[in-house]
C-alpha cells in the first residue's frame, strides 16, 4: 500500500482522508478527529501490529497523554464501525498495540479543489463596538484583496456582515454561505497593540487548511492583512502567480487612523439611510484628512452621494460631488474598480451617457471580477438598455453571492424591468424570508404584485415599505401607484398631494408623480411631471424605456420627445458594448 494513499475501502466502508470522512454505504458516519486519525493509521497499515507508543506519538505529537486517551479513541473507532465481529476489525494485540484485520482496497480520493471562500468578520475577545467594527474591517480588507484574484470566488462583505456579533459555528456559516472554505479570526486590542488569531477551515469536514497568529501594533495591522490574504490565497490557489501576489499585498493607506475612519464610513454607508450616508461621508472625509491619497475613501464618498440621489436628495445637489470624488480616486489609482463603478453610476444615472457608463462598468469588472455588486449594477444597466446580457451578469453575481439579502433583492430588479414578474417576486420573497424587515425588497414586491394584478398584496407591501424606510418618497409614490392600480382614485390622489409637500420624506422625484398620474389616466399631468423630471435630471428616467409603470404613456406621441432628451433617440441597447466583458 502506498505511503501517500489517502482513501481506502473495506467491506461496506470507505475511509476518505481528503474529505476526512468515514462512509458506510456512501453515507457519512459521525467520527471525531482523533478516532478518525487512529483509523487512518491502522487501515493504512492493515495486517500489521502498530504499537501503542507509535500510535500515541502520531496522534498527539506535541502533547504528553496517558494510555487511557488511546483506549478512548479505539473505543470510538470501534463504535463507528459497529465492530462486534470475531475477530474484530480493530484487534487488540496484548502488551503491543492494535492491528486492523479487514481486507483493505486502495480507493481514489473524492475531495475536489476549494473554489470558494468566505471571510467571516473577525470576533473580538472582549465585545466593544470599536472592536466589532475593526473585525468587519479586517474581513473587508482581506475580501477586497482576494476578490481581485479571478481564480477564487470570495463572498462579498455584504454577505458575511450578518455574522457580526454572532457566535455561529464557522463551518455552519460556511455551509449557509455555500462555500468550500471559511476563514475565522479573533482579535483583541490592548492599548496600541492588537492580537490576531486566524484559521482557514474546509467546510466539508472542518479540517484546518492553514492557521496563524500575530501580535502587532495598530500600524502593523496592514502587515497582518497582507500576510493573511497571501497565505489564504496560497492555500486555496494551486499556482499563485506573482501578479496575484502583488494584488494580495496591495495597500490603500499606510495610516491606521485613516483606515479606522474608513471602516466606520463603510459601516455607516452599508445602512443606506439618509442619515447614515451623511455620517459615512463625514468618516470618509476624516480618512482623507489624515491621508489625502486614500483613493478608497474618495470612492466611498462617491458611492454614498450616488445612493442618496436615488432615494433621498435632488440629483443636482449630490451627484456632481460623486463624479468629482470618483475622478479624484481614479487620479490616485486608475485601477481602482470601486471608483470606476461609481463613475459608471454617475454616467448612467445623471449624465445619461450610456456608452460611457458601459465602458466604466466593464473596466470595473475587468479590474475586480470578484466584486458582486458591480456585476449587479451592470446587470440592471443592461436590462435598462434592453440588452439580454443582463442574465449573464445576474448569474455571475449570484455565483459570487448566492445568499445575501442585497444580492437576492437587487437581483430581482432586472427581472422586474424585463417583465419577468414572478421570478422577480420569488427573489424578493426569499430575501424577506431571511430578513422580514427590508424596505427595498418590500417596495420591489409591491411593484411586482401590482404588475401581476395582485392589488391587495401590492398595497400591503407598499405600506410596509413606507413604515420601514421612514417615509422614503419612492415608497410613498409606490403606494400611490398601487392604489391607482387598485382603482382607489381618492387614495392615490391623497398620496400625490402628500408628495408635493416639502416634508414628504425628502426630495420627491417628479418621475414617480408622473407614474401615478399615468396610472390614473391623466396623461397631460403625467407629461408635465416628466418635463420636471428632465429638468431635475432625475435618475429614474433611465428606466423610461422598460418600466412597466409607464406603459400607459408609451403610446402617446409625446413620449418620443422624452425619449430623445434622455438620450435614447439613437440607441436602445447601443452603447452597452453588446454586454461583453
Amino acid at each position: 500500500m502506498s505511503q501517500t494513499q489517502t482513501a481506502f475501502e473495506f467491506g461496506p466502508f470507505r475511509l476518505d482522508g481528503e474529505a476526512r470522512t468515514l462512509f458506510r454505504d456512501a453515507k457519512p458516519v459521525p467520527l471525531t478527529p482523533k478516532p478518525f486519525d487512529l483509523l487512518m493509521i491502522l487501515v493504512a497499515n492493515a495486517g500489521r501490529a502498530i504499537t501503542k507508543e507509535s500510535l500515541m506519538r502520531q496522534l498527539w505529537p506535541e502533547t504528553a497523554v496517558e494510555e487511557g486517551n488511546l483506549a478512548v479513541a479505539v473505543f470510538a473507532a470501534r463504535k463507528a464501525l459497529g465492530d462486534t465481529g470475531e475477530p474484530p476489525l480493530i484487534e487488540t494485540i496484548p502488551r503491543v498495540g492494535y492491528r486492523f484485520n479487514g481486507e483493505v482496497r486502495a480507493a481514489e480520493a473524492v475531495a475536489g479543489p476549494v473554489q470558494s471562500v468566505a471571510i467571516l468578520p473577525f470576533r473580538p475577545f472582549i465585545t466593544h463596538e470599536e472592536d466589532m467594527l475593526l473585525g468587519i474591517g479586517m474581513a473587508d480588507a482581506v475580501i477586497t484583496r482576494l476578490s481581485q484574484c479571478a481564480e477564487i470566488l470570495v463572498r462579498p462583505t455584504g454577505a458575511v456582515a450578518m455574522y457580526v456579533g454572532t457566535q455561529l459555528d464557522p463551518v455552519e456559516a460556511g455551509r449557509t454561505l455555500k462555500v468550500d472554505a471559511v476563514l475565522e479570526g479573533y482579535l483583541q486590542r490592548a492599548g496600541g497593540q492588537v492580537r490576531v488569531t486566524v484559521k482557514l477551515l474546509r467546510v466539508r469536514d472542518g479540517h484546518p487548511l492553514w492557521a496563524d497568529r500575530y501580535h502587532v501594533s495598530m500600524q502593523g495591522l496592514f502587515d497582518v492583512q497582507d500576510a493573511i490574504a497571501e497565505s489564504v490565497g496560497a492555500a486555496l490557489i494551486e499556482r499563485l502567480t506573482e501578479a496575484s501576489r502583488a494584488r494580495l499585498r496591495k495597500r490603500y493607506t499606510g495610516s491606521a487612523d485613516a483606515y479606522e475612519a474608513y471602516v466606520w464610513g463603510c459601516h455607516c454607508n452599508n445602512q443606506r439611510t439618509l442619515e447614515s450616508c451623511r455620517r459615512a461621508i463625514e468618516h470618509f472625509e476624516q480618512a482623507i484628512k489624515v491621508d489625502p491619497d486614500y483613493a478608497l475613501a474618495y470612492a466611498g464618498i462617491g458611492d454614498a452621494c450616488s445612493w442618496t440621489s436615488h432615494f433621498y436628495l435632488p440629483p443636482a445637489e449630490v451627484v456632481p460631488r460623486a463624479r468629482e470624488c470618483a475622478r479624484i480616486a481614479l487620479g490616485l489609482d486608475e485601477k481602482l474598480g470601486e471608483a470606476h463603478a461609481v463613475l459608471a453610476e454617475v454616467k448612467r444615472w445623471f449624465d445619461w451617457d450610456f456608452e460611457g457608463a458601459g465602458r466604466h462598468y466593464r473596466r470595473a469588472i475587468e479590474l475586480n471580477p470578484g466584486h458582486a455588486y458591480t456585476r449587479l449594477y451592470y446587470s440592471i444597466f443592461l436590462a435598462q438598455m434592453g440588452d439580454p446580457g443582463w442574465e449573464r451578469e445576474v448569474a455571475a453575481m449570484h455565483r459570487l453571492d448566492p445568499v445575501s439579502n442585497s444580492a437576492l433583492c437587487g437581483g430581482g430588479v432586472p427581472y422586474y424591468y424585463t417583465r419577468r414578474h414572478a421570478e422577480a417576486l420569488e427573489l424578493q420573497q426569499r430575501c424577506l424570508d431571511a430578513l422580514p424587515v427590508f424596505w427595498v425588497a418590500e417596495m420591489m414586491s409591491a411593484w411586482s404584485h401590482a404588475a401581476l394584478g395582485q392589488h391587495g398584496a401590492a398595497v400591503g407591501f407598499a405600506r410596509r415599505a413606507i413604515e420601514h424606510s421612514s417615509g422614503s418618497h419612492v415608497c410613498q409614490a409606490t403606494l400611490g401607484y398601487c392604489l391607482a392600480c387598485a382603482g382607489d382614485r381618492p387614495g392615490a390622489a391623497a398620496v400625490l398631494e402628500s408628495l408635493n409637500l416639502p416634508s414628504a420624506g425628502g426630495y420627491s422625484s417628479p418621475y414617480y408623480r408622473a407614474i401615478i398620474h399615468a396610472t390614473l389616466g391623466d396623461r397631460d399631468a403625467a407629461f408635465r411631471c416628466l418635463d420636471d423630471a428632465l429638468k431635475d435630471r432625475s435618475g429614474w428616467l433611465v428606466y423610461a424605456l422598460v418600466d412597466p409603470k409607464l406603459d400607459a404613456l408609451r403610446v402617446d406621441e409625446r413620449f418620443s420627445a422624452v425619449r430623445q432628451q434622455i438620450g435614447f433617440g439613437s440607441a436602445t441597447a447601443a452603447g452597452t458594448g453588446s454586454g461583453r466583458v
